[in-house]
């Protein structure tokens, strides 16, 4: 990345989704209660975050952590002091640091409905992005960035945009952390999603193509480019080619070759004198 002119970034250090949530963390939880869990996050995040300073210089501190990603069950109030753990213990280990509080779900239906990403959740364990981000605000946990995950591929682009200039309305930057919408309908066996997810996400204007790709991320790249707030924008994936995430999303095809929307992109940024 580095010998590329590319920025790293690392994503995440703390995320308590059960399958990434180790077994011997859950059992510590168990033993140790709150308190060990905490100083194991601190520790961790201080080792990862001292050990590569010289290469990465921004972090997705936590993901998830509004009561959707919570594997432990912690409450709300303890969610929230993990992410002070984790802000604390990364600023501690590189002061020059840019964290990233991530967040996903931004429409918060989750909450209405009563679930996690586990299952059914009680309410008391249960917040928007927004109402987290707001009250971690209010408590002064100190980090840079608000991370916004938008995989809306249905909605329409100005009801996105209003979606960010709320968060915006914060008072902090705003990163857009992960984006994707597919570029057909046809299934995808490699997307963890499922071969058959596209059909269920809706469409824009029409079934999914590379074109109305292309025409959705031109759109949503110039609005975000035109908000003051917003300072970054990760796509997800980079190539469908292998083991992917969203179906279709890649900015290279199964082959490894670009798809349209890698061309808009490019244009943009030389229409808008950003680097490549």
């Amino acid at each position: 990345l580095k010998a590329n002119g590319a920025e790293a970034k690392g994503h995440p250090l703390i995320w308590f989704y059960p399958d990434t949530t180790p077994d011997w963390l859950r059992e510590l939880y168990k033993a140790e209660g709150y308190e060990g869990l905490r100083r194991e996050v601190y520790d961790h995040v201080f080792e990862t975050v001292s050990h590569c300073k010289d290469t990465i210089r921004i972090w997705d501190v936590i993901n998830e952590a509004h009561g959707w990603a919570n594997c432990l069950g912690l409450s709300l109030a303890e969610l929230r002091d993990i992410t002070r753990a984790g802000c604390e213990a990364a600023r501690a280990a590189d002061p020059e640091a840019l964290l990233v509080v991530n967040n996903c779900y931004l429409t918060a239906e989750y909450v209405a409905g009563g679930h996690d990403v586990g299952g059914p959740a009680p309410q008391e364990r249960l917040c928007s992005a927004y109402q987290y981000c707001q009250a971690l605000l209010e408590e002064g946990v100190d980090f840079d960035v608000l991370g916004l995950q938008l995989y809306y591929p249905s909605r329409d682009q100005f009801e996105i945009y209003r979606l960010i200039d709320r968060f915006a309305g914060l008072g902090k930057p705003l990163h857009v952390t992960e984006l994707a919408v597919p570029g057909s309908m046809e299934p995808d066996p490699m997307s963890p999603y499922g071969p058959d997810a596209v059909k269920g996400m809706g469409t824009w204007r029409r079934p999914w193509d590379q074109s109305l790709q292309a025409e959705w991320v031109r759109e949503f790249y110039t609005l975000c480019y035109g908000h003051s707030s917003v300072h970054a924008i990760s796509w997800w994936d980079f190539t469908d080619k292998g083991g992917h995430f969203f179906p279709h999303g890649g900015l290279r095809d199964t082959e490894n070759k670009p798809r349209l929307y890698f061309f808009v992109l490019k244009g943009l940024a030389e229409e808008w004198g950003l680097k490549p």
